[in-house]
């Protein structure tokens, strides 16, 4: 009786035939408010037709082994829209739908058992911040997988340091914790190194080794800024520099990528597969203190602001929640960043959002679009899944940006935008910007002939369809939007063509 009673505490703070009763009963409410009906009034064939729902019985399925699940699976995925098996690659350790949870139930029980709260607990939170329930559990399942990322420098440690270590809060631990992941990634030499010296110091006190750690790492040129600049140009343009100085380094964090690659080492659920569950909701702002060292919590912090400039999630390199106010400029301020700072990112603030507009845009409508139908939607933006995102002058200031992003994502050569551009014309700095970003300097004379030929050939077939419509000549009925964009190429041709032709 006793394993069954630890067991049943262990599942969560109900029984498992409670739980799987409790599963049943919410399917039924949810199908009774669909009927407009009370859950009391729902006929036996009803009551069945509730549990005849397609996901309630993945769920069932899913959860088969583990029966006490039930009721905060069904919560996860019907209350917090949670996906069963999320449709979107990514890493293989990210926890991002029910099925990696239950991987995690089923081969990491020792996590599942250091939660701070039982999985059941997780499903009926309330949001903190933008946090559900589920993702308040994948933070707090990343944390535990964090400590054991530094597991073999902790056991490496003098046994007098350890017992400290281990006797400090989480937060201190934090520290040294990444401390230690920093050094993982400058190599076996550095490690070595300070292993050396780690010998001769048994008896000092803990937090005297946590700082010097700490100069340590911050002392080897590989974590410095000029690496971290150079590591993000190389990932240009995924993310873009808002701000730098002699201290610190503003990056708007614009694709998923970009973000694990250059903030991996904070605990942040946004770098373990909830990018998008964020920081399409407005801008991915992070922030690096290079006048500190890596164990103040603002060596960096990572904030997401809304694309009407409110803070809506704010948190330092151990996942601890720093927003302290919704306005911008006081959050920030209230940080210690300088004006200077501060005012970058009010400077370049639009036109990042109008960056992700687009790449959300495509994240939602473009990915399965081949690559002639993204090629032209890139080029044309009153046709194809970016039409309608913003205006024709917010364009021309992305449109290189936007366009080299998504045709790495895609792996669009520069073939196929060659291709577009010979059999089209070019009719707009917008896409002249295109050109330049994604062909370059790597074309003929004979491709720019071909092009400015085109361009010329397209214009005079717009004046002649413009003439017909003015006349009131019974032609195809023309979109309004396409009536407008013909007028304009019309009136800027003569600097457009001279554009092309200066190619040459």
């Amino acid at each position: 009786m006793k394993i069954c009673e630890s067991f049943n505490a262990w599942l969560g703070t109900k029984s498992i035939n409670e739980n799987i009763a409790s599963a049943k009963i919410f399917m039924q409410k949810m199908y009774a408010r669909e009927l407009d009906k009370s859950q009391s009034t729902l006929t036996k064939e009803e009551q069945d037709r509730a549990l005849e729902n397609p996901d309630y019985l993945r769920i069932n399925k899913l959860v088969n082994p583990w029966p006490g699940y039930m009721l905060p699976f069904v919560k996860f995925h019907f209350e917090q829209g949670i996906p069963i098996v999320d449709p979107n690659p990514r890493e293989a350790n990210d926890i991002m739908d029910l099925k990696d949870l239950v991987e995690v139930i089923k081969n990491k029980k020792h996590i599942i058992q250091k939660l701070p709260k039982t999985i059941d607990q997780y499903a009926n939170a309330e949001n903190v911040g933008n946090a559900n329930g589920f993702e308040q559990l994948t933070d707090e399942i990343g944390k535990i997988e964090r400590f054991k990322e530094a597991k073999w420098f902790i056991d490496g440690l003098p046994k007098p340091l350890r017992d400290q270590y281990r006797s400090l809060d989480r937060e201190k631990q934090n520290s040294l914790i990444t401390s230690a992941i920093l050094l993982s990634k400058l190599g076996k030499s550095s490690v070595d190194r300070l292993f050396d010296k780690i010998k001769a110091m048994a008896n000092w006190s803990i937090e005297d080794f946590i700082t010097y750690t700490a100069n340590y790492v911050k002392g080897l040129e590989n974590i410095g800024m000029n690496s971290k600049v150079k590591e993000l140009e190389e990932l240009s343009p995924e993310a873009g520099i808002l701000y730098s100085d002699d201290q610190y380094l503003v990056m708007s964090m614009r694709t998923e990528n970009a973000q694990k690659k250059l903030c991996s080492v904070a605990q942040w659920c946004i770098n373990r597969g909830r990018f998008y569950s964020y920081a399409d909701k407005g801008l991915q702002i992070n922030i690096f203190n290079f006048g500190t060292d890596s164990t103040n919590p603002l060596f960096l912090t990572g904030t997401t602001i809304a694309f009407n400039k409110t803070v809506t999630d704010s948190h330092d390199i151990n996942d601890s929640s720093i927003k302290n106010s919704s306005n911008l400029v006081t959050h920030f301020g209230n940080l210690g960043y300088p004006k200077s700072l501060i005012d970058s990112i009010m400077n370049g603030f639009d036109m990042e959002c109008n960056i992700k507009v687009a790449l959300d845009k495509f994240y939602r409508e473009g990915k399965n679009l081949d690559v002639k139908t993204i090629v032209a939607s890139l080029v044309k933006t009153t046709k194809g899944f970016l039409s309608g995102v913003m205006s024709q002058d917010e364009w021309e200031k992305i449109s290189g940006v936007v366009s080299e992003i998504i045709s790495n994502i895609k792996d669009i050569s520069k073939n196929d935008f060659m291709k577009f551009f010979k059999e089209n014309g070019i009719f707009s700095d917008a896409q002249l910007n295109v050109f330049d970003t994604l062909i370059g300097d790597d074309y003929t004379k004979a491709d720019i002939e071909d092009i400015s030929g085109k361009t010329e050939i397209s214009i005079e077939d717009m004046k002649f369809i413009l003439d017909l419509h003015a006349k009131g000549e019974d032609i195809q009925k023309i979109p309004k939007e396409d009536i407008e964009g013909m007028k304009r190429v019309i009136s800027n041709q003569k600097d457009i063509l001279t554009k092309i032709k200066s190619k040459l």
